[in-house]
């Protein structure tokens, strides 16, 4: 803003499914307009929704430029303009839209090639920040949810572990019981079937741990 002279300006995100833009931050907004513009329609009937769709910058020269293109009145703090210039550069990474910059002027401008290429520049920077930063939030997230994966399955194998441990425990010690015949004595045959028992309680054992 105090680069080129503008009396406001703002960045907007593009919302996932491309249906609305986000502010993200501003200079020279008022706390009201900050507010009803915090969210603006990509279908909205203003520059940044043409820049939106036309994926190229609008720059409007004067107030007269304005009422040709649009049947919302330009205003300032909620009142008429009677002369100003407005810019609106879409930020664009590897070639998607991720949002906007725009900037509003106090007075009627050319825009000279000057201009025009500096601020397209200046909107080149400002998407490939934007779009490393929402990569980053989304490699973040993906990464907290992985956590919280691998948190739950953890959880998961204590509690089954747990719950397997216990009865098998009980298994192998009323086994250990009976092989020492303290209750009667055993056949042979009931001696083996006794230690397929005990041999299958430590095989779960070992497919536990």
């Amino acid at each position: 803003v105090e680069e080129t002279g503008a009396f406001m300006g703002a960045i907007y995100e593009v919302s996932q499914d491309e249906a609305e833009f986000v502010l993200l931050g501003h200079s020279g907004l008022g706390a009201e307009l900050a507010v009803r513009y915090a969210r603006v329609p990509v279908a909205t009937p203003l520059p940044i929704g043409d820049a939106a769709r036309l994926r190229e910058p609008v720059f409007l020269q004067d107030r007269s430029e304005w009422l040709a293109r649009y049947t919302i009145e330009p205003t300032r703090d909620g009142v008429r303009v009677v002369d100003g210039a407005w810019a609106v550069v879409p930020l664009i990474a590897e070639e998607r839209l991720v949002g906007a910059l725009t900037l509003s002027f106090p007075a009627s401008r050319p825009f000279d090639a000057g201009d025009r290429e500096y601020l397209t520049a200046l909107a080149a920077q400002c998407a490939h920040a934007l779009d490393r930063a929402r990569l980053h939030t989304q490699v973040r997230e993906k990464l907290q949810a992985a956590e919280a994966a691998s948190q739950a399955k953890s959880q998961f194998l204590a509690v089954i572990s747990h719950e397997l441990r216990t009865p098998l425990t009980a298994v192998i010690g009323v086994t250990d019981l009976l092989s020492t015949e303290v209750w009667g004595a055993l056949n042979e045959r009931q001696k083996e079937q006794l230690g397929r028992v005990k041999a299958s309680a430590w095989h779960l054992v070992g497919i536990i741990d």
